[in-house]
């Protein structure tokens, strides 16, 4: 590429190794939030026919983390869990989460997170429990069928990589002083670092900071369009 090529490569979260999974729909089956009409005897995807409705609290979907969600009655079609418990008993599936240890005693350090309580807004049909496992070393394993609730391969099978909580910016080219390591950059900084490299002021209100106006003192929208 040219001198007058600006690059970035942005992703907004990282790498790191995985130690395996926890089985979220296997726990909450043998906690009881979760009724399955019959029980596989291999690991099995969780499909809708597999679950009794009429029984169950709480399902999972897996993923580097885990999302929980709860069968209200009013929201969901075969709802059990009254609207007024929702708070109440997703205080309880945290709290027992949180006293989570693998086979050997270890505590697996989860954390779990209401969605509104850290977002400005959540569309569609968000969870209603985020969960993360062992600081992200473990992904959550949405299958059921288990012998054990910490297993070595993803639901796909082997897998040595899971989502690390730091994202990834980098910054190269015409105009672009270096930097070295940038800290406290956010996702809502690659808006407008991308609209000052053309030379477009960003909309009234809008998040996060130009770092290339950061850094060199340019004012916004002194930069070159394309």
């Amino acid at each position: 590429i040219d001198d007058d090529t600006v690059v970035m490569i942005v992703s907004d979260h990282g790498a790191q190794p995985m130690h395996g999974g926890f089985c979220i729909n296997q726990w909450l089956s043998q906690e009881g939030y979760l009724a399955l009409r019959t029980e596989p005897k291999t690991p099995t995807r969780l499909s809708e026919d597999m679950i009794d409705w009429s029984e169950t609290i709480a399902w999972a979907e897996g993923g580097y983390y885990a999302r929980v969600f709860f069968n209200v009655a009013g929201r969901e079609p075969h709802g059990t869990l009254p609207a007024g418990e929702l708070v109440r008993v997703r205080a309880r599936i945290a709290e027992s989460l949180a006293d989570l240890r693998n086979e050997d005693g270890k505590s697996l350090r989860v954390e779990a997170h209401v969605p509104r309580a850290h977002y400005r807004e959540a569309r569609g049909f968000p969870p209603d429990l985020m969960v993360y496992l062992d600081d992200l070393k473990l992904r959550a394993i949405g299958s059921v069928g288990h012998d054990r609730l910490v297993v070595a391969e993803n639901d796909t099978g082997e897998d040595g990589c899971n989502h690390a909580w730091n994202g990834i910016f980098i910054l190269q080219g015409r105009g672009v002083p270096g930097l070295g390591r940038v800290d406290g950059a956010t996702i809502y900084d690659v808006t407008p670092t991308i609209l000052g490299v053309f030379g477009v002021p960003g909309p009234k209100g809008i998040l996060g900071k130009d770092w290339g106006e950061s850094s060199s003192g340019r004012t916004p929208g002194s930069g070159r369009s394309s």
